[in-house]
């Protein structure tokens, strides 16, 4: 994995004076974040390890939040995953898979245009980091004045059709036309511009955010895109990136909808609030501390559930009760079975026999009768042998008769005990192996795994003699 760190640039000038129309609680989060970066360049430069886990941690988070809040089905365990590992989610949508992918790599170019201080931000940079995150075309069902139409959304490309969208109260929320949406977005650059060394950071990044959201310039993927020019625009000025967390979600549609209404407010404390968040957690791992956040712990515990399988071990021992059971629902018919599709051989043999054998401490019972056996376990004499350590199954087939010289074929299913599991060995050329533990009867799957390798083992010895 290519690690990119958080750079440092020169901290920016205090507070302007117009800063003064803000409230006392905005003032003092804008303080805070300053004292909070203060501390933070006071112990830079910080070695690359420690960078690259800290930034790890925002990118993660940041995958999945984002995503998550646009309707991504993907769990954090399976975002990373799939951004670490590459492992995709079993049943979970393609496109849920690429979009994840999409917005990694836009994080990664995003993080190329803050290498470069200098550099100004474009239209240019916004399409084509909206044509990375978007991955490729796609078509989606929208709802025109003609009913329902089939449209092709165009990674990179300004919006062609309306995307206004219903609220929760049925009201329709009007964003920009696509004819007005080109000078909207020239506007909107020109005022970052304008505004860029006489804002805060923190105001400049936030009230860009909600001037992008009215615009909604492309046909899907804005929010992605205006959370990550957010903070493009924030890295720039040395800070580390915000996360709006999919549980906030309500509160942080709400704060928009009252920046619609001309009331930034709640948007500026919201987004200083998030800032201050993620300035604490870059300062807890510069100075070497556990930077995990509260909800952290039981991403971890979901994690580490998920990471085992979802049958609980139980470790019962070994006893005469647990090993009648075993037999009598799957052993037994194990054995049948593999009776049943030997006999399929027995034309080309002059005749066949089989064993069952029992391998205990007090030595070795070999049975040839199904009754005898049964009779064995379950009238006591089985109990007085114990302990149990090994079952074979022999088939033998007597006597070939294609050939000049008779020759007789012997395939085995050997079945191991140990404390806690069973396990069965098919022996010679084809050999499989399965270990379960006794409370696990076999799978209709799992016999026929070992009668195949059982059967086709045994022709295998019949054709390397005849080299038929």
């Amino acid at each position: 994995m290519c690690v990119i760190y958080i750079h440092y640039f020169p901290p920016l000038p205090p507070l302007l004076a117009c800063m003064t129309t803000y409230s006392d609680e905005l003032l003092d989060q804008l303080a805070r974040i300053d004292a909070l970066q203060q501390q933070i360049d006071a112990l830079r430069p910080l070695p690359a390890d420690v960078q690259a886990r800290i930034f790890q941690k925002f990118r993660l988070d940041w995958n999945y939040h984002s995503n998550s809040i646009e309707g991504n089905s993907l769990t954090y365990g399976e975002t990373v995953a799939f951004i670490m590992e590459g492992v995709t989610a079993k049943g979970k949508p393609l496109k849920d898979h690429l979009d994840l992918r999409g917005h990694n790599q836009g994080i990664d170019v995003l993080l190329d245009i803050v290498k470069n201080p200098e550099a100004e931000l474009t239209e240019r940079d916004i399409r084509e980091l909206h044509h990375i995150i978007m991955v490729e075309p796609y078509a989606v069902m929208v709802d025109t004045a003609a009913g329902p139409q089939r449209h092709l959304v165009e990674p990179g490309q300004y919006k062609t059709m309306p995307n206004h969208t219903l609220t929760a109260t049925g009201e329709t929320h009007f964003y920009a036309t696509p004819e007005e949406t080109p000078a909207r977005m020239h506007d909107l650059l020109a005022w970052y511009r304008t505004h860029r060394d006489t804002l805060h950071p923190l105001v400049l990044a936030a009230l860009f955010h909600h001037k992008f959201v009215a615009i909604h310039p492309f046909d899907d993927g804005n929010g992605r895109m205006t959370r990550l020019l957010t903070n493009l625009l924030l890295m720039k000025a040395g800070y580390p990136p915000v996360v709006v967390k999919t549980e906030e979600k309500r509160e942080y549609y709400a704060v928009l909808s009252q920046a619609d209404a001309g009331l930034n407010e709640p948007l500026l404390t919201y987004f200083a609030e998030s800032l201050i968040r993620s300035l604490e957690i870059y300062l807890k791992g510069a100075k070497g501390k556990d930077f995990t956040e509260p909800d952290d712990l039981d991403k971890r515990i979901a994690l580490l559930k998920r990471s085992f399988t979802t049958e609980d071990y139980i470790k019962e021992t070994i006893n005469p009760g647990l090993i009648r059971n075993l037999f009598a629902n799957s052993i037994f018919n194990l054995c049948k079975a593999a009776t049943n599709k030997s006999e399929e051989l027995s034309s080309l043999f002059s005749s066949t026999k089989f064993f069952y054998i029992f391998n205990t401490t007090a030595g070795r019972h070999t049975f040839s009768d199904t009754g005898e056996l049964a009779s064995w376990l379950w009238d006591g004499p089985y109990e007085r042998a114990w302990p149990l350590q090994s079952f074979e199954f022999q088939y033998a087939w007597l006597g070939f008769k294609k050939s000049i010289e008779p020759f007789d074929i012997h395939q085995l299913i050997d079945i191991n005990f140990s404390l806690y599991k069973y396990k069965i060995k098919i022996d010679r050329g084809r050999e499989i192996e399965i270990s379960k533990f006794y409370h696990q009867p076999l799978t209709q799957s799992e016999g026929n795994e070992i009668i195949s390798a059982f059967i086709n083992s045994a022709i295998d010895k019949i054709q390397s003699i005849t080299k038929v």
